[in-house]
């Protein structure tokens, strides 16, 4: 499934269950506005279904990214509004939603940045995050984790032309329909030119 500048990829059903990350992000529909926050796997039901986001952190400044670290780990575990996160984030919990999912992992906001030992045993199972995760979002089109998933495209691109002939003789008018694949291999070859599918990370994930 593709959402013009991301793309959703499937993973086996039958590994979804099995394995849970570390941390989580929970989003919480309970409330008058959608809020999210940081849980452990062991407040985490047995088996639960998580999306995981693959995305481009950018080349700003990381210590103005929001992080988690150890000095907001217990601000993070606390319920914030989802307005909260930058667009790429908010978006893919946006995602979550719409698939009745209520846990997304970040790598950004779930592995303790600066811990050595969280990042060397997070690290360990990040193709076990990827793997069993019920789909992974990739923000394709994004510089970096304001970008968001979703952009206006040219409809003219995808959408059949009308042309209409008019028959003097019979002064009554045709209607043609030009189709064209230009719109596809556009497609097709964005997906190919955007940056994340340039970073080596990606294979994995």
């Amino acid at each position: 499934m593709n959402f013009t500048g991301s793309t959703i990829l499937p993973t086996d059903p039958k590994q979804e269950k099995s394995f849970v990350p570390t941390r989580l992000l929970k989003i919480n529909n309970n409330t008058a506005n959608t809020t999210f926050r940081l849980v452990l796997r062991s407040e985490c039901q047995e088996e639960i279904r998580y999306i995981a986001l693959s995305h481009i952190w950018g080349n700003g400044p990381v210590e103005e990214k929001l992080r988690l670290l150890g000095s907001t780990y217990d601000e993070l575990r606390q319920e914030k509004p989802i307005n909260y996160l930058p667009k790429t984030f908010r978006d893919t919990m946006i995602v979550a939603q719409y698939l009745e999912v209520i846990y997304v992992w970040i790598d950004s906001l779930c592995i303790i940045q600066d811990s050595k030992e969280d990042w060397h045993t997070e690290a360990a199972t990040m193709h076990d995050v990827y793997r069993h995760a019920c789909i992974t979002v990739s923000a394709l089109s994004g510089e970096d984790e304001h970008a968001g998933l979703f952009y206006e495209r040219d409809l003219k691109l995808f959408t059949a032309t009308a042309v209409k002939i008019r028959l003097s003789a019979q002064d009554k008018a045709l209607r043609y329909y030009y189709e064209h694949d230009r719109g596809w291999d556009t497609e097709t070859n964005f997906q190919y030119q955007n940056v994340l599918v340039h970073r080596a990370w990606c294979l994995q994930e």
